[in-house]
């Protein structure tokens, strides 16, 4: 049984194509006026090293705190930041963290060279928000630690607000 019309005509039809043109696959097209393609070859794309995550206590951070040894971010929705607040935090939502990090990005990286910690927290620890931005930061290679209880637990051990 010879092989089917169809088969047959694919067949020629293909080596056909790679005699008469290469098909265009790169340096292999027997048009006198073509040229070979050059490949582009992309450059290595290094992206940032994840920087490490961790959590911190309220009575750490209280010390830390009074030391000036942090930067302190509030991470909740920007109306909960105006009802109050831990002393000196900046107000860093979640929801506008991609277009708010670069404004934030030199403070946190002056606040590293200077051997400061980067500290977030959100409502109380069943609030996502802090460890999510926490997750965002370090894939922007900003190492930072998460308040533990947030601003419940600040407010909770009587601590200041503003």
């Amino acid at each position: 049984m010879g092989v089917p019309f169809i088969a047959r005509s694919t067949v020629a039809a293909a080596l056909s194509c790679v005699m008469l043109s290469g098909c265009g696959w790169p340096g292999h097209s027997r048009h006198p006026k073509s040229a070979p393609v050059k490949p582009v070859v992309a450059g290595p794309s290094v992206p940032p090293r994840q920087a490490r995550v961790t959590a911190i206590d309220l009575s750490t951070f209280v010390t830390m705190r009074e030391q000036g040894s942090v930067l302190v971010y509030d991470v909740r929705p920007s109306w909960l930041y105006m009802l109050g607040h831990i002393p000196g935090a900046e107000s860093f939502p979640g929801r506008s963290f991609e277009e708010a990090f670069p404004s934030k990005e030199p403070a946190m990286k002056a606040a590293l060279s200077s051997k400061r910690t980067i500290v977030i927290y959100c409502t109380d620890l069943k609030c996502p928000d802090g460890g999510i931005v926490a997750g965002w930061m370090s894939k922007k290679g900003i190492p930072v630690s998460v308040l533990s209880g947030g601003w419940e637990d600040w407010k909770a051990a009587g601590m200041p607000t503003e």
